[in-house]
């Protein structure tokens, strides 16, 4: 907690600032998420390796994010708690409009275009029109003080698939 530390290190009034700060970036991104003119479904993949390769759903930060965004998350939807695994099929069924990747698993892939080779996206709504948003891991995922710029910036990148 933001309070916490700052009082143990005698900085209250600095903490309170940035607590504010922070608080109304969320809100800002809020509105402007609630704003959109659709509603994304969006699955976060967590793409380590080839073989390693995994879809978001409840109880992780890209959950939290995605939702704070105005969007779905197409894997919370599909019933993924976690980090888990994913099908071809599951990727179908969840049919996500947007695919949100890591800069480290763009990275592990090459490209765009190799994510859009994994079996299965080619058949989702992001797949076939390519709609890829790729964050620095810690930016997105740290749920830190710079959670508020990271969800502005998502928010925007959803817009601007709109």
């Amino acid at each position: 907690n933001l309070s916490i530390v700052a009082s143990l290190v005698g900085k209250e009034e600095r903490g309170a600032e940035l607590a504010s700060e922070l608080q109304g970036k969320l809100d800002e991104a809020a509105a402007a998420g609630a704003a959109l003119h659709y509603t994304p479904r969006v699955l976060f993949l967590y793409l380590g390796s080839a073989q390693m390769q995994f879809a978001g759903g409840v109880d992780v930060p890209s959950n939290i994010m995605i939702e704070a965004a105005g969007g779905i998350d197409a894997g919370a939807e599909a019933g993924l708690v976690g980090y888990q695994p994913f099908t071809p099929e599951a990727l179908v069924a969840a049919a996500p409009d947007v695919l949100l990747v890591t800069e480290r698993g763009m990275n592990v892939m090459g490209s765009v275009e190799a994510i859009l080779e994994i079996p299965g996206i080619m058949q989702t709504p992001a797949g076939l029109m390519g709609n890829v948003i790729v964050f620095e891991d810690n930016y997105l995922l740290s749920l830190g003080l710079r959670t508020g710029d990271a969800l502005l910036d998502l928010v925007a990148e959803l817009a601007s698939l709109d």
